[in-house]
C-alpha cells in the first residue's frame, strides 16, 4: 500500500522564550495513511520533491536539529529552565542594590558597573534606566540598557543591549554591548568576576561571573564539603578536594569523551551538561535524544578509600548498563603519587570484566602523603611553601561588631574551640567557623587557598549548614620570584572580604604566594663578539618584548602538501610567547596553555579547542641567531590518544621581518613546529 508523506513546518512562539534567528522553523514528516486516489497519486511525485525541498530550506539540517533547537533559546526574564533535566537557573539572587564593579587593570583602569536582573541605582552619562556603564578616561559610556538571558548548549550568558553608539561599531553591531558569562562554581571566591582583555577601541566587552547559581543542585544525599581519608599505615591524610575546582576531559581510542570531576559533580557548562549529581559521565554529541547525550557513569563520591595501598574513589550510577541489564554503570578512579607531574589529569584505563565499570588513572601530587604541611605543587610543578605562616600567632580582625580569630594552617587557640582554625566572638559567645587543616588548594583561576570546614551549625534559606572559612592567598604587591619581590617585597596583610551564606571569606596578601614564570631570555658563549675587540664572552637573546598581555598571536599555516590533510579546514592556531594565552571569550583551552588549536565557526567562534602545551621550559638559545621555545603536556593528540600534544617554536634572525609572526611549518609525531622570523633575535 502506498502512503503519502507530508511535510509539517511550524513556527513556535512563546511569551518569554525566543528561538535564535535561523532556527525558528521546526519541521517534521507526517504520514497520510489513507489510500491515495488516482489524482492524488499523480500529484504525489511533485509533492514529495517540493516537500523535501522545503525540508532542507526550512530546517537546514536533519531531524536531529530538533535536539539542537532545544539547546538554543533566550528569555527576557531572570531565570531559565534547563532543557534536559528540568531544573531552573534563577539569577535574581545576583541583583545588587548598588552595582557589580569590575576594573580592567590592563586597560588603564577602565571601570565597568553593571547590574543583573535590574538597572543601576545611579545615572550613567546623565541618563537613568541603565543596566551597564563603562567609565573610561573620565568619561562615561552606556554599554547596555537592558539584558537578555541566553542558553546555548549548556552555556549561560547575558547580553546587554541598546548601548550608546560606538565609533568603531559595525553595521550589524553599531552600539556598545556587554556580555556576562555565568559559570558554575560551587565555592565562594573573593573575586568571582573577571574581564577578558580587549582593544582600546573595542565596542563589545566580556565578563565572566562564577556563581553557584549557574550550577545544577547537588542532591541532598550527595552533599559534602570534605573529600579526604587517613591512611592508617602511614598515618598520612589524603585530601583530594583541590581537584574539584575544574572539570577534566579524557577519551578512549574509539573517541568517546568522558567528563570527570573529583569530589564534586561535573561543573555545568558548555557541552558539560552531565546529569545532576554525576561526577563521571560519557558525552555522546551525536545522540539525537538529549537524555542519551550525557550518560551517568557514577554519582559524586566524597569519601576516598585506601585499598591494598591504593588510593581510589568508587562511583556508583543509577543508570542501567547497556551491556548487562542486571547491573548499573560504575566507575573507579585510581590515584597515584608523582610530586613533579604538571598538567595532571585522569586518563581512561579500560573497562572492567563486567563491561560496565569504567576505570581511570589519575597521577597527582595530592596522592603523595609525605608533603610538608602548608605546602603545595602548582599544576606547572612549582613548589609553594607557606609553612612559615604556621608558626605565626593567630590574627584578630574586627568587622560588624564581631571579633574574628584566624590562624594559618594551624589551630587558632583561645577563644576558639579545640582544633578550631577560625572563630568569632560576639556578646561573649564564641562561634566556630571551621576546623584547621594544612591542605593548600587551588581554585579554577589558579589561586591558592585554605578551606576550614565543619564549623558550628548555621541556618540558611536552603536549610541547616555548617560554617566554613575560605582563605585566599594573593601575591603581595604584585611581587614575583624572579624580580626579587618575593624575597624582599611587601608585608603580609589580611582582610575579610565577605561573611555570608555560612562562609567567611578572607583574602591574605603575602609574597609567599608569588610564582615564578619561565625565563624569556637566553645567553650563549661566543668566541668573538661584534664589539670590534675580538674578545670572547656571552651574548643574550631577549624575547620578552614579544610577550603579549592583550592579544594572542594567530599563526599562519604553511604546511608541505603532504601534511595539509593533518589540519582540518577552518582550524586556527593561537600562541603566546613564554606565557599562557591571554583569556579570550569562547577560547576554551585549558587555563595556563601557551598554545591552542581550535576549529572556528563561520561567525568566528572557536570550538573543539585543544591545548598544544604549557610554558614549562625556559627559552633556549641554539646559536647566535636562533632560539627555541618548547610547550609540553598538551591535550591528547587527535591521531594518537596515548601521546600529548606539544609545540616547538623556532625563532630566527631576520632584520626585515620586524617583530614577526608565527608560521606552522610541519607536524611530526603530535609535535607542531612553528617558525618565527623576527629582528629581536638579531645581535646588534
Amino acid at each position: 500500500m502506498i502512503r503519502i508523506i507530508k511535510l509539517l513546518c511550524v513556527q513556535e512562539k512563546s511569551d518569554n522564550l525566543k528561538v535564535p534567528a535561523g532556527d525558528k522553523m521546526r519541521c517534521s514528516l507526517q504520514k497520510d495513511c489513507a489510500t491515495p486516489t488516482q489524482e492524488k497519486f499523480l500529484q504525489m511525485g511533485c509533492q514529495i520533491v517540493f516537500s523535501l525541498f522545503l525540508l532542507l530550506l526550512s530546517c537546514g539540517e536533519s531531524f536531529a536539529g530538533d535536539a539542537v533547537d532545544q539547546l538554543k533559546f533566550s528569555t527576557q526574564e531572570c531565570k531559565i529552565k534547563e532543557p534536559i533535566y528540568g531544573s531552573t537557573f534563577d539569577f535574581s539572587g545576583l541583583r545588587s542594590d548598588l552595582a557589580h564593579v569590575v576594573e580592567s587593570v590592563s586597560n588603564g583602569g577602565d571601570k565597568f558597573e553593571f547590574n543583573i536582573c535590574g538597572n543601576l541605582s545611579r545615572t550613567c552619562n546623565g541618563e537613568s534606566n541603565v543596566a551597564a556603564c563603562l567609565k573610561k578616561q573620565g568619561k562615561e559610556y552606556i554599554i547596555g540598557r537592558q539584558h537578555e538571558l541566553f542558553y546555548n548548549s549548556g552555556k549561560l550568558y547575558l547580553i546587554y543591549k541598546n548601548g550608546a553608539k560606538c565609533d568603531n561599531g559595525t553595521t550589524s553591531n553599531p552600539n556598545y554591548q556587554l556580555h556576562v558569562l555565568l559559570k558554575c562554581d560551587y565555592t565562594l571566591n573573593a573575586q568571582p568576576m573577571y574581564i577578558t582583555p580587549y582593544a582600546n577601541n573595542a565596542c563589545s566587552f566580556y565578563i565572566s561571573y562564577e556563581t553557584p547559581l549557574a550550577c545544577l543542585p547537588i542532591p541532598d544525599a550527595l552533599q559534602s564539603n570534605s573529600c579526604s581519608v587517613r591512611d592508617t599505615k602511614s598515618n598520612g591524610t589524603f585530601d583530594l578536594m583541590p581537584l574539584s575546582d575544574s572539570n577534566y576531559r579524557t577519551s578512549n581510542r574509539q573517541g568517546s569523551v568522558f567528563l570527570i570531576n573529583v569530589c564534586k559533580p561535573v561543573l555545568y557548562g558548555e557541552n558539560s551538561m552531565c546529569p545532576p549529581g554525576s561526577s563521571v559521565c560519557l558525552f555522546n554529541p551525536k545522540a539525537t535524544n538529549l537524555k542519551e547525550r550525557f550518560i551517568n557513569l557514577g554519582n559524586v563520591q566524597s569519601r576516598p578509600v585506601v585499598e591494598n595501598g591504593l588510593l581510589l574513589l568508587r562511583h556508583e550510577s543509577p543508570t542501567p548498563c547497556a551491556k548487562n541489564s542486571s547491573a548499573n554503570y560504575s566507575s573507579v578512579i585510581y590515584f597515584s603519587c608523582d610530586k613533579f607531574i604538571s598538567n595532571a589529569h585522569p586518563e581512561f584505563a579500560g573497562l572492567g570484566a563486567d563491561s560496565c565499570t569504567y576505570q581511570f588513572n589519575f597521577v597527582t601530587p595530592l596522592a603523595c602523603n609525605d608533603l610538608e604541611p602548608c605546602t603545595a605543587f602548582t599544576t606547572t610543578n612549582e613548589f609553594l611553601d607557606l609553612s612559615s605562616l604556621r608558626t605565626k600567632p593567630a590574627r584578630t580582625l574586627i568587622k560588624d561588631g564581631k571579633n574574628y580569630t584566624i590562624a594559618m594552617c594551624a589551630n587558632s587557640g583561645t577563644p576558639c574551640q579545640e582544633n578550631g582554625g577560625a572563630c568569632y566572638e560576639q556578646n561573649s559567645t564564641t562561634i566556630s567557623l571551621g576546623n584547621s587543616n594544612s591542605q593548600l588548594r587551588f581554585n579554577q583561576t589558579g589561586s591558592l587557598y585554605l578551606l576550614y570546614e565543619d564549623g558550628a551549625e548555621c541556618s540558611t534559606a536552603a536549610g541547616i549548614r555548617r560554617w566554613s572559612t575560605k582563605i585566599e592567598f594573593v601575591c603581595a604587591n604584585n611581587a614575583t620570584k624572579d624580580n626579587g619581590g618575593a624575597a624582599a617585597g611587601g608585608s603580609d596583610s589580611m582582610k575579610i572580604i565577605e561573611d555570608s551564606n555560612c562562609q567567611l571569606l578572607i583574602q591574605y596578601q603575602t609574597p609567599l604566594a608569588c610564582r615564578k614564570p619561565i625565563k624569556c631570555k637566553a645567553t650563549i658563549y661566543v668566541d668573538h663578539t661584534t664589539d670590534g675587540l675580538g674578545s670572547s664572552g656571552e651574548e643574550m637573546i631577549d624575547l620578552t618584548p614579544l610577550i603579549s598581555a592583550t592579544d594572542n598571536y594567530e599563526a599562519k599555516v604553511e604546511l608541505p602538501a603532504g601534511m595539509e590533510h593533518l589540519v582540518p579546514k577552518a582550524t586556527k592556531f593561537f600562541l603566546n610567547v613564554c606565557r599562557p594565552l591571554v583569556p579570550k571569550y569562547q577560547l576554551g583551552c585549558a587555563g595556563g596553555s601557551a598554545a591552542c588549536m581550535a576549529k572556528v565557526t563561520a561567525d568566528g567562534a572557536p570550538e573543539e579547542e585543544r591545548s598544544m602545551g604549557f610554558p614549562l621550559v625556559s627559552l633556549s638559545q641554539t646559536n647566535r641567531t636562533s632560539a627555541e621555545l618548547l610547550y609540553l603536556k598538551g591535550d591528547p593528540c587527535p591521531t594518537d590518544n596515548t601521546t600529548e600534544l606539544s609545540s616547538r617554536i623556532l625563532f630566527n634572525c631576520d632584520m626585515r621581518a620586524g617583530r614577526g609572526h608565527p608560521v606552522l611549518r610541519s607536524i611530526d609525531d603530535c609535535t607542531y613546529k612553528f617558525h618565527w622570523d623576527t629582528y629581536l633575535i638579531c645581535q646588534n
